[in-house]
């Protein structure tokens, strides 16, 4: 483990020791293993070990929030009802409501995913303009990846990763899907590992941005 970054978070998260019988309301999204992701109704990750850990230390309980759409919990977390979250972007909307700690949890690469059938269709982000592709919406909240997009790139939004594969391998109605690297390999070796095989990815990512925790406001 991290010691500088556990130290780091101690000292800051300190606001929470008030109380031996304090609180502190956690949710990261349930997608984004291994920082944050959903098993079988648990939700798990290294960094909600990483913060359970620190808050340990100042005598606060952790209490994991009910899985959600991510922008419902950046609302709960604006409102005060979340206090923490795990693997957030740092965007300029965000800045005024959430406080980073430092040095970032860790970094998020995004690449291209296309079936392999493909791999001589698709071997550039040059090639990606003559097919249909598939984005998460909620991802093109990271400034550095959506300035990174070409414009004229046919991309039909939607609303999970999960959704996203289907339209890809299910109904093959998209050609490529834009994501994170890690935690969509992980996504689909837990859920459905039989398809991973069928998969190939470009091995120049898109962008890579840096994941943090961050504090709501107290």
């Amino acid at each position: 483990m991290p010691h500088r970054l556990l130290l780091l978070l101690f000292l800051l998260l300190w606001p929470f020791a008030g109380f031996a019988c304090d609180v502190a309301v956690v949710a990261g999204r349930d997608d984004n293993a291994p920082i944050s992701y959903e098993v079988n109704g648990r939700n798990q990750g290294i960094g909600y070990s990483l913060l359970k850990t620190a808050l340990d230390k100042t005598a606060t309980r952790m209490e994991l929030a009910a899985s959600m759409p991510w922008p419902r919990t950046l609302n709960r977390a604006k409102s005060g009802k979340i206090d923490i979250l795990v693997g957030i972007h740092k965007t300029a909307d965000r800045l005024p409501h959430y406080e980073y700690l430092n040095p970032p949890l860790t970094t998020t690469a995004y690449t291209v995913f296309f079936l392999k059938e493909k791999q001589d269709k698709i071997r550039s982000w040059l090639d990606l303009k003559q097919w249909q592709g598939s984005i998460v919406r909620e991802t093109l909240s990271d400034e550095l990846l959506a300035a990174t997009i070409q414009e004229d790139l046919n991309l039909l939004k939607v609303g999970s990763l999960p959704q996203a594969i289907e339209l890809l391998v299910d109904f093959q109605r998209t050609d490529f899907i834009i994501a994170p690297l890690l935690p969509t390999v992980n996504f689909i070796q837990k859920t459905q590992p039989e398809i991973l095989d069928t998969l190939g990815f470009l091995q120049t990512p898109a962008a890579i941005t840096d994941e943090y925790i961050a504090i709501a406001p107290l």
